[in-house]
């Protein structure tokens, strides 16, 4: 499907946030770039900083750059979080469908400012990933505030899943289906939970950032004229870059 180029840009309480629908516009829906390919493009297209990508698998593992070695033979550790301390450095997360989610500080009591770029898709979710990362980050980093930006994803309406699915989380997170074998699921209900809990256990205060100068951010990737969506076929992804400033 043809993909109308469109490009989220926000800057919020030392985060610069980028997110790229529909980019890769002298490809179709059935062509992909490899990571080493993505990786040159979002540097060179759009001059990021030092762009870090991962092989996504809808697993819990957690990078941080400040002190994981990569282990691999490849340039991108296998993981579906990452995070740094780094303003030089660029977190990219792929998705179309999963849940963009990116959690940072830089207002805590050792004066460190944090990133944390997350892929939640429903396995990920239910796997306690955003919890790991924070405790990550918890181990170095004593902090009294953070803020979350959750980017453009499958809405409740459209996210019908089975039992093997639902009968994970809290039956407050879904509807009813007009086939009794399905419920609609609310992903970002339950992130934001998530996070609220965990912080809750630090006393840590929360602020949510909404633009509101952009539809685009809290849209659905399914019939959606510029974002990627799994679930229609696409081959290509959309992509969040996060970034200290």
């Amino acid at each position: 499907m043809t993909k109308k180029k469109k490009l989220i840009h926000h800057k919020n309480n030392g985060l610069e946030i980028k997110f790229f629908a529909g980019y890769a516009k002298g490809l179709n829906a059935k062509q992909t770039l490899s990571l080493e390919q993505e990786k040159l493009f979002l540097e060179n297209s759009f001059l990021a900083k030092k762009v870090q990508l991962l092989h996504q698998v809808h697993g819990n593992d957690v990078i941080d750059y400040d002190y994981d070695t990569l282990k691999s033979s490849t340039n991108f550790y296998t993981a579906d979080a990452h995070l740094t301390t780094n303003s030089d450095i660029s977190l990219g997360i792929r998705i179309a469908d999963c849940v963009p989610v990116t959690i940072w500080s830089n207002e805590n009591k050792s004066s460190k400012p944090f990133v944390i770029a997350l892929h939640c898709g429903w396995q990920s979710i239910h796997k306690n990933i955003i919890s790991k990362a924070l405790t990550k980050v918890a181990k170095s980093i004593q902090f009294d505030k953070v803020n979350y930006w959750i980017g453009p994803h499958i809405q409740q309406n459209r996210f019908e899943v089975h039992q093997d699915v639902f009968s994970h989380f809290d039956k407050k997170f879904y509807l009813s289906h007009q086939d009794k074998t399905k419920k609609y699921i609310n992903l970002k209900s339950i992130i934001i939970e998530q996070i609220i809990d965990y912080c809750k256990i630090k006393n840590a205060s929360i602020s949510h950032f909404m633009p509101q100068d952009s539809t685009i951010d809290t849209g659905s990737t399914l019939h959606n004229g510029y974002i990627y969506s799994h679930r229609l076929g696409d081959k290509q992804r959309n992509v969040m870059l996060v970034s200290l400033l």
